[in-house]
């Protein structure tokens, strides 16, 4: 499982790095530097940004279980992959139904 899982993200992070924007292959089709901007073109800058926020889930399978509280919980938690990029929100000790902070945000 912990191979598998390995291969998994390496395949993953290396098939983002192709094909997610903003990868660009320039070609120059002109000499004349003053018409375009070559290294505008070479690395663009991103025109927008996305913020993923964390708020809440409700019955989610409990997989912990307690003894003396005789209920199953789980410590659940977001994890979020985009392209290359991964965030794991912080993990809602003991609860089926996680609340986060307004602060678990991610641009």
């Amino acid at each position: 499982a912990v191979l598998q899982g390995g291969l998994r993200s390496i395949i993953n992070a290396s098939i983002a790095e192709v094909l997610v924007l903003p990868n660009v292959i320039h070609v120059p089709l002109v000499k004349d530097e003053d018409i375009v901007d070559s290294a505008a073109l070479k690395d663009p800058k991103p025109t927008i940004v996305l913020r993923v926020r964390a708020i809440s889930a409700k019955g989610l399978t409990g997989v912990d279980w307690h003894f003396l509280r005789r209920k199953r919980t789980s410590d659940p938690y977001l994890r979020l992959m985009l392209a290359a990029d991964e965030w794991k929100s912080a993990a809602v000790k003991e609860s089926c139904d996680p609340e986060w902070p307004e602060s678990e945000v991610r641009d």
